[in-house]
């Protein structure tokens, strides 16, 4: 029994430690229990076991101590034996497994060796591209470094040639400033010479009054009469404009003013340049000289239209006669039987001696009395005068007092010129002239048209006129074969599509230069004509 729980207790040991579940384990264990049994009867070997065990039962089925002992000792083994089949087949599933994970290691790691070597390529292609990008970036830097150098270089350049350039023009601006004075002085200078010409051939008319002389209407100087004309004419538009003034130094411009007259006569052009911010001025001199010729026109008409025994109303009494007269006069040569010549000039003499006697007196100072020479200046001259001052002083003002009263002077003149031109004579010439405006969106015809565009403008054709300021004096107007021209019409021009505009620093020198050429010759002239008309 003791033994028996020997080998129980043992039994329990194994099962708690499976490591002492070896062979040499179960042969210690037979050897200390059982002195008297051989080693050779207990050994288990691996080929020979189960012939071994069926021998010894057969021997042993009837010896006592083979149950009491040995049966159990071989039921235990019996079972090792089972438990080490199973580890077998464990260990050799384990070894599978081992292979599988060594295949799957080995196609892994081969395949992390390829990929390795695929981003080690990848990493130098990498390393390559950024080695010639750095150059590439180094080589494009020294080349900017340089271009900036030369930026900077010119940079340099440019303001010592701006601070240069700023130098030039307060050089120029100082010389056009003196020029304009100068040119300013001049016009008056001519303007001058021109009151004194006019007296000098009033006078003159006078002699050839007293004579019986009418050398202006002679046929064979017709020629030179409309010279003549044509000169009085330029000379009018001169003053008009040395009236209108330049608009600069101390004189201002009240710009609603000029908008509202810009808006009476239907312009678009802008009275402030939008680029600038600045007055247009060669758009508001326009505007103001074609307001200077609108309210003297208005004053005329009315005056014309008038008649009565005032001695002012003469030369309107003259004018309404003389063309009733010449209207029966030439109805009387049409309806009469006669091989005479005299009966169908009558009219046309007739008109022409009226309206030359008109051009050198109408409008000059009025005789009060004849003993002493006292002469008085003409109502209408004296009313329309004030007018014409007082609706320039709204749009104009100039603040020099002096040079206000000298420009102020000048309205008598201009008054008594355009109606001597316009209304008298005109009608002198033979056939009568005719004075037409050009309305706003009338294309631009340089034949016709004179104003503030290039000679070669390639764009003309894009131009119409915004503003007419001085009309059209001619012959035949409406037929381009036989037109005679006098004077061109001066218009200011805008484009179809957008504002036309002239800078006034790239023509500035030029516009003076060519002004001041014109005034010295007509300077020459009007001398020369106050020498002749002494």
């Amino acid at each position: 029994m003791e033994t028996n729980d020997n080998v129980r207790g043992e039994h329990q040991e194994r099962e708690q430690d499976p490591d002492r579940r070896t062979n040499n384990n179960i042969s210690d264990t037979v050897d200390s229990r059982f002195s008297s049994t051989t080693k050779d009867d207990l050994d288990i070997s691996s080929g020979d076991d189960k012939k071994n065990d069926k021998n010894d039962d057969d021997e042993n089925e009837d010896n006592p101590i083979y149950d009491e002992v040995y049966k159990p000792i071989k039921t235990e083994v019996d079972e090792l034996r089972r438990e080490n089949e199973a580890l077998k087949k464990e260990n050799l599933s384990l070894k599978g497994t081992i292979e599988s994970y060594k295949k799957n290691y080995t196609y892994i790691n081969n395949k992390v060796e390829s990929q390795k070597r695929q981003y080690d390529d990848y990493i130098h292609g990498l390393n390559k591209k950024l080695n010639d990008s750095n150059n590439k970036v180094e080589s494009q830097k020294r080349q900017y470094d340089n271009y900036i150098r030369e930026l900077n270089k010119k940079l340099n350049d440019s303001k010592n040639e701006l601070v240069s350039n700023k130098n030039r023009t307060e050089t120029f601006k100082t010389e056009f400033i003196k020029i304009q004075e100068e040119l300013d002085t001049k016009k008056m200078d001519v303007i001058e010479l021109k009151k004194n010409n006019a007296a000098l051939r009033e006078e003159a008319s006078k002699y050839q009054s007293a004579l019986g002389v009418a050398s202006n209407f002679r046929i064979s100087d017709g020629k030179n009469h409309s010279v003549q004309l044509k000169k009085d004419i330029l000379s009018l538009q001169d003053a008009i404009e040395a009236y209108v003034t330049n608009l600069k130094g101390n004189i201002e411009v009240n710009i609603e003013n000029v908008e509202k007259l810009a808006q009476k006569y239907g312009c678009l052009t802008n009275i402030i340049i939008e680029k600038t911010k600045k007055q247009n001025k060669p758009f508001i001199k326009a505007i103001l000289q074609r307001y200077v010729l609108e309210i003297i026109y208005e004053n005329a008409n009315k005056y014309f239209d008038s008649l009565g025994n005032n001695r002012c109303l003469l030369e309107s009494e003259i004018l309404m006669r003389t063309h009733d007269l010449c209207f029966i006069l030439k109805e009387f040569s049409e309806t009469r039987i006669g091989t005479d010549k005299i009966a169908p000039t009558s009219s046309i003499k007739i008109r022409q001696e009226a309206f030359a006697a008109l051009s050198n007196r109408g409008f000059s100072e009025i005789i009060e009395n004849n003993q002493n020479n006292q002469t008085n200046e003409h109502n209408f001259i004296y009313h329309v005068k004030h007018i014409l001052n007082k609706s320039m002083a709204e749009i104009r003002i100039i603040n020099d007092a002096e040079k206000k009263q000298s420009i102020e002077n000048m309205a008598t003149n201009i008054i008594r010129e355009i109606i001597r031109l316009f209304w008298f004579r005109v009608n002198v010439q033979e056939p009568v002239i005719t004075i037409a405006w050009y309305g706003p969106y009338t294309k631009i015809d340089r034949d016709t048209m004179t104003g503030r565009w290039e000679e070669g403008d390639d764009d003309i054709d894009n131009l119409v006129v915004d503003l007419c300021y001085f009309p059209i004096i001619g012959l035949n107007l409406d037929d381009p074969s036989k037109r005679k021209l006098y004077i061109r019409a001066k218009v200011f021009p805008r484009c179809q599509e957008r504002n036309y505009a002239v800078s006034l620093f790239e023509k500035g020198y030029s516009v003076v230069k060519n002004v001041i050429s014109i005034d010295k010759s007509e300077s020459q002239q009007a001398g020369h004509n106050s020498n002749e008309a002494s």
